[in-house]
């Protein structure tokens, strides 16, 4: 946890990458860094890569107040536009969970 806080509080735009076998708790420790912060927690699904952007930009609506994102063309690249436009001089967390 105090791995995650440490990049949290760094400068400009991180990336981190969890993983590792099952059941371990992976999950549990990335929604408990996330409360108190602004950000997304999305589940991946075995539905189309449309389906689950689609549900990205309703999040991101929900946490930005902008509802016209829910209604956005369901595409990576509209996606991940938005979301750095929205993530501009403040911190917003995305979390994605098994992604494939």
């Amino acid at each position: 946890m105090a791995w995650l806080e440490d990049l949290y509080k760094r400068e400009g735009a991180q990336l981190a990458v969890l993983y590792g076998r099952r059941r371990l708790g992976k999950t549990a420790l990335v929604v408990r860094f996330l409360q108190g912060k602004k950000g997304i927690y999305h589940m991946c699904t075995y539905d189309s890569i449309e389906k689950n952007v689609k549900e990205l930009l309703r999040k991101l609506a929900q946490v930005t107040g902008e509802g016209y994102l829910a209604r956005l063309e369901p595409r990576w690249e509209v996606f991940l536009d938005v979301l750095g436009r929205a993530a501009a001089g403040e911190r917003l967390v995305l979390v994605i969970d098994e992604f494939r």
